[in-house]
Formats: C-alpha cells, sequence, structure tokens
C-alpha cells in the first residue's frame, strides 16, 4: 500500500473534487472530512468516496446545482432540505444551525432530509464538543439491508448514532457507531482484502446465518443483522425513525428500491452545558470519571481501557507523523481520476 502525506492527500483530494465538479468551498470542506476519516483509521469514510462522489454529480444524483434550505423553523428547532445536495456540506449547515440555535436557547434539535451521504457522524458531533456543547445525532441512511431481529428482509440500512461530550485537553468523548452489527465501510473494506467476515454480521437469501460474503450476495440476497440482538435491533428502529419519518426523508427502503442510492436523513441535537452546570465545573467531573476508568483493573489480555474517539485520535496523530497508508485499489482508482482530470499525483513516502 502507498503511503502518502496527510497534507499532500489533503490537497490532492481538493484539487480532485474542485476540478470534479465541486465548488471550492464545498471540495475544502469535503477533503478535510474525508481525510480525517483516512487519519482516524476509517477507510470506508476517506478517500475511497472521491470516486463516487464526483460520478454522482456526472449522473445527477448529486444535485449540485441546488442549495440546502431551511424548509421549517422554529427557536430551537428546524428541517432543512438538503435538495440531494452534497451531504457533508448539508449535514454542516444544519449542525451549524443547531449550534447556533443551542447557543441562543440553551438546546437545539435540527432535522435533515434529502442529502447526499453524510459520512461521519463523528465530525458533526466534534463541532458540538467544540462549542463546549453536547451532541446527539442520529441517521437514516437510505437504503434496506438490514433486517430487525427475528427477521430475513431488509428492513433499515446500516443506520448509525452518535453522541458527543465536551472534555478538555483534546479528550471529548465521541461515540459514532452503526446499528447493524457492522458497518458498511468496514465490510466493504473486509470484502476488498479478502478477508472472513465474522459471525453475526450478516444472513444469507434463506435466513441462514453466514460468514460467506458471496452467500449473502445471493441470489437470492441476504441481509445484515443489527447489533446487540433485540436491544440493538430497537436502536436501529429508533433511528429510522428520527432520522427517516421525523426529519421527513421518509422510509430509506423507499429510496434503496426507488433510486438504487441512498439519501440521508439526519436527526441533530446540540445541548448547551452551561444551561445546566458552569462548563468547567463540568469539565471537572468528565476528568474525574475519566481518571476514575484509567486507574481500573484491566480484564485479562487488556493493557487498557480506551473510551471511545480515544483510538482515532491516536491512529490520527501516528498517521500525521509517519503517512498514510491508502489501500491499493483506492490509491489506482484515485491516479486513475487524477490523469482524467490532469491533476498532479503526490509522491508516496
Amino acid at each position: 500500500m502507498p503511503k502518502i502525506d496527510h497534507k499532500q492527500l489533503l490537497h490532492f483530494c481538493n484539487q480532485l473534487l474542485s476540478t470534479g465538479g465541486m465548488s471550492k468551498d464545498d471540495a475544502e470542506l469535503v477533503a478535510e472530512l474525508l481525510v480525517r476519516g483516512e487519519l482516524r483509521g476509517y477507510a470506508g469514510h476517506g478517500v475511497i468516496r472521491v470516486n463516487p462522489y464526483l460520478n454522482w454529480i456526472k449522473d445527477g444524483t448529486y444535485q449540485i446545482k441546488e442549495k440546502p434550505t431551511i424548509e421549517r423553523e422554529g427557536k430551537i428547532a428546524a428541517v432543512i432540505d438538503g435538495k440531494h445536495y452534497i451531504g457533508q456540506v448539508a449535514a454542516h449547515f444544519a449542525m451549524e444551525l443547531a449550534i447556533k440555535k443551542a447557543k441562543e436557547h440553551g438546546a437545539s434539535i435540527v432535522c435533515l432530509r434529502r442529502a447526499g451521504h453524510t459520512g461521519r457522524l463523528a465530525d458533526y458531533m466534534e463541532m458540538a464538543t467544540d462549542q463546549g456543547m453536547i451532541g446527539m445525532a442520529a441517521a437514516s441512511v437510505g437504503s434496506a439491508v438490514t433486517t430487525l431481529y427475528g427477521g430475513m428482509e431488509p428492513i433499515t440500512g446500516t443506520n448509525p448514532m452518535a453522541f458527543g461530550i465536551p472534555a478538555r485537553g483534546g479528550k471529548q468523548i465521541i461515540f459514532d457507531f452503526a446499528t447493524a452489527a457492522m458497518s458498511m465501510g468496514e465490510i466493504q473494506k473486509r470484502v476488498r482484502g479478502k478477508e472472513k467476515i465474522p459471525e453475526g454480521v450478516m444472513l444469507d437469501g434463506h435466513g441462514n446465518p453466514t460468514t460467506d460474503f458471496n452467500a449473502f450476495r445471493g441470489p437470492p440476497r441476504g441481509v445484515f443483522t443489527a447489533f446487540g440482538g433485540h436491544k440493538g435491533s430497537g436502536v436501529a428502529l429508533i433511528t429510522e425513525i428520527l432520522g427517516g419519518i421525523l426529519s421527513g426523508n421518509g422510509m430509506g427502503k423507499l429510496y434503496w428500491d426507488n433510486r438504487g442510492h441512498g439519501v440521508n436523513g439526519l436527526f441533530l441535537q446540540a445541548i448547551a452545558v452551561e444551561e445546566f452546570q458552569e462548563l468547567e465545573a463540568f469539565y471537572d467531573k468528565v476528568d474525574e470519571l475519566i481518571a476514575f476508568i484509567k486507574s481500573t483493573k484491566c480484564a485479562p489480555g487488556f493493557s487498557e481501557i480506551l473510551l471511545p474517539g480515544e483510538s482515532g485520535r491516536r491512529r490520527e496523530a501516528k498517521n500525521k507523523q509517519e503517512g498514510l497508508e491508502i489501500e491499493a485499489p483506492t490509491w489506482k482508482n484515485l491516479t486513475v481520476l487524477a490523469e482524467e482530470l490532469r491533476v498532479e499525483v503526490p509522491k508516496a513516502l
């Protein structure tokens, strides 16, 4: 796998996106989020997305001439129509509005519908924690690949949910997880690498558990399962209601059946800690909690208890220092695209 300096990769992706049809500001934002995903170790939400994003601009899946607009608005709530625009741009706009309202009124909820692929919910949770706010999010990703507990037919997408807790010194707690037993990005990564998929992730087209992706693919096509049995299944259902129904996006299955491409609906909440107590006092208690967790004994085979978001920040620091390893097929696709767009390819380290 080629290893690339992260700053060069950021510039490279920015150039590809802007040359391929995105505005300068949009390309900068999307490139930043994709490279951050790569740095944190989430290649499924990394630079592998550059090619499909530009293809969706070409084929009209992304309505690049539109702009997200506020459809309904109150003091603490709003609904934004993404108008099939670039997902990260629409979600960033929605989270900025949620933070603005929370600063004014203490808390807010902003729903986003009809947006393109919005990427990692963790990015929007960090926007909240950077402002001393608690963030919460749920997404209906506009697909139907996951069944609910006891079922064997697709009902929801891999629908993620996320939480962000502010803390001092860059130690914010960021919890972003798919409600499917494994995220689509991780499954696709394992398929590309010809790695085995663990048990408890898929059913084949006859409803039987399988670790063989070809058996899942069928025909007949199988489904993914929700994490954690009936509990995770319930969480998956809630994400579909908050991100899909409440936002006005509708059931993800309808997009999947009619368009073959996910259209994201998001539920985004921001809560100002200072409505409840002094922010510094809250930080003190979070510090105390983290210190207590770190002081407890680890189970056999473990040397440390890691908090949500901690491993990603460590990978980011390591990758910034040593360079980013990009999967060979992804890098090949990017270099082919660069040749088409006449964008200079950075040299590997």
